[in-house]
């Protein structure tokens, strides 16, 4: 190994896992049975993320949304070609934001995002007309929770005749479950970050 300021010692070549010329370097050729690709011996944690519990984070890792603002090609070399080959550019990189993580299967790439969703639910309710809404009629029975508080949930479109079904029947489900402003199962916040830089000393 050799510090970082040696760029290209005089004799050796970077175990990067390039390919060399046969005739140039016949006895490396042979010392690595009979093949003209060196190993590659370079670092390989450049990109890998990880969930921390603390705001704290360890030197050589950044916040995984803060990729567009602070890595650049002179900041994070490494990082930056892995992440500009994969999505073209910096800015093309997607934020993690409050997303949950899922892994690339089924159809779904690396880098894709989502929108909240709920699984559709399909059907029918036949209540009637407004002068005789008979599944009411025999399914609420009379009092406090009874006919005539449900009919007041319900809005109509017509004339007014008496005849014009019910448009609308309004709900509220924070009656009966607990409600949120999003949709999600139960979780543990902590702080996705990326690793962008080498932290295994001065030797390369």
């Amino acid at each position: 190994s050799f510090p970082k300021a040696v760029r290209n010692p005089a004799g050796y070549l970077r175990a990067d896992g390039a390919t060399f010329a046969q005739n140039t370097f016949p006895d490396l050729y042979r010392a690595l049975g009979n093949t003209n690709k060196l190993p590659d011996l370079s670092r390989t944690d450049i990109g890998i993320t990880a969930w921390f519990p603390s705001d704290q984070i360890p030197s050589g890792w950044l916040a995984f949304d803060d990729i567009r603002g602070r890595v650049t090609e002179s900041t994070y070399p490494e990082l930056y070609r892995l992440l500009v080959a994969k999505y073209g550019s910096i800015a093309n990189v997607p934020q993690a934001e409050d997303r949950f993580i899922r892994n690339a299967a089924n159809g779904l790439a690396v880098g894709q995002t989502q929108g909240d969703a709920i699984r559709n639910i399909t059907g029918k309710i036949d209540s009637g007309n407004q002068s005789n809404e008979q599944l009411f009629d025999t399914a609420i029975p009379e009092g406090a929770f009874g006919i005539d508080k449900a009919r007041k949930n319900w809005t109509y479109d017509g004339d007014g005749s008496g005849n014009n079904r019910p448009s609308a029947i309004t709900f509220d489900a924070s009656r009966v479950v607990p409600t949120a402003d999003e949709n999600r199962p139960k979780a543990l916040v902590l702080k996705l970050c990326i690793k962008a830089a080498d932290t295994l000393g001065e030797a390369v």
